[in-house]
């Protein structure tokens, strides 16, 4: 047998739960739409690549972006890059050989906000060999 006090009870469980699930969906509206920051788009960056190596180089790739060759210091055209940070994934051709170079990771660096940047292909000379890397030059634009 029911008393008023446990339909009261009752009743006010279910009052509760509907008040909470109207609070909880609330508040994540606001989280999805009021941080917009929280879903920006990431920021595409004008990039080009700068042969400061020495030596032609052939099928070069930044990024997943191909640019294609360059003679020792030319400066390819600007093309758009997503996530672009400081260091990049580059993977070039001299001689007919294959070299790549792939940063350890972006730990701790900020991407490059939107504008113009210019990496610098550099060749390193190593014990194994020569080695080739892409870092944005000192004098980059923005």
């Amino acid at each position: 047998m029911n008393t008023d006090n446990e339909r009261r009870f009752r009743s006010s469980l279910t009052t509760f739960g509907s008040v909470s699930l109207t609070v909880l969906a609330a508040v994540m509206l606001v989280l999805i739409f009021v941080r917009p920051h929280a879903r920006m788009e990431p920021e595409t960056s004008m990039v080009r690549v700068s042969n400061d190596t020495g030596v032609p180089i052939n099928n070069i790739i930044l990024n997943n972006v191909p640019f294609g060759y360059l003679s020792n210091n030319q400066i390819s055209e600007y093309k758009p890059l997503t996530n672009a940070y400081p260091y990049a994934r580059l993977r070039l051709e001299v001689v007919n050989k294959t070299f790549e170079w792939m940063p350890d990771d972006h730990y701790g660096e900020k991407p490059l906000e939107k504008g113009n940047y210019t990496y610098s292909i550099r060749r390193v000379e190593t014990p194994v060999g020569p080695q080739f890397e892409a870092h944005i030059r000192d004098d980059f634009e923005h």
